[in-house]
Parts: C-alpha cells; sequence; structure tokens
C-alpha cells in the first residue's frame, strides 16, 4: 500500500479515513503481460506464457482486468492444444 499524502496525516487518521488515504500498488509486469497475453492469445505456445505470467497476477486487481486474465488463459490453452493437436495429427511430413 502506498500513501496519498504524509506520514503524519497517515499517523493522524483514523481507519474511515484511512482507507481514502492508501492505495493499492500494482505491478507494471502484471499489466504489461495482460495486454501482451491479449494480443497474443490467438499464438500457440507465444501467447501462453504472457497469459500464464498475468494470470498469476490477477490477484492484483479488482476489476475486468481480473476476469480478462483468465479468459485469455482459457484461449491460449486451446490455441496451444489445438496447435499441437494439428502438428501430431498432420499426416504430412514437413
Amino acid at each position: 500500500m502506498i500513501a496519498k499524502c504524509s506520514l503524519g496525516e497517515v499517523a493522524n487518521s483514523n481507519l474511515l479515513t484511512l482507507k481514502y488515504l492508501l492505495v493499492k500498488r500494482v505491478s507494471f509486469v502484471g499489466k504489461v503481460c495482460i495486454a501482451l497475453a491479449v494480443l497474443l492469445c490467438w499464438a500457440p505456445l507465444i501467447g501462453l506464457i504472457p497469459s500464464v505470467i498475468g494470470f498469476l497476477y490477477r490477484n492484483e486487481f479488482q476489476n475486468w482486468v481480473r476476469k480478462m486474465s483468465l479468459v485469455v488463459l482459457i484461449i491460449s490453452i486451446l490455441s496451444t492444444l489445438a496447435g499441437i493437436a494439428g502438428l501430431l495429427l498432420s499426416p504430412e511430413e514437413f
């Protein structure tokens, strides 16, 4: 938590006003990974890496980003499984 005021104001405030003086810190890595996961969720294996990292950071968010990280992870897993199945079931050799 980061205070939006001085240490003296935090020390002299009560619990009701303290809630408005503190800000929850959100990781830059989590934001970037979720943004990359949204852009790359269609790509097998490439989109899976930022999706997993963004999903691990999702507890820091309280809004739609938290739900989006779960949706993007599911899409990334399905696209990776489809890509692997396409390679394994392909009758032609490369």
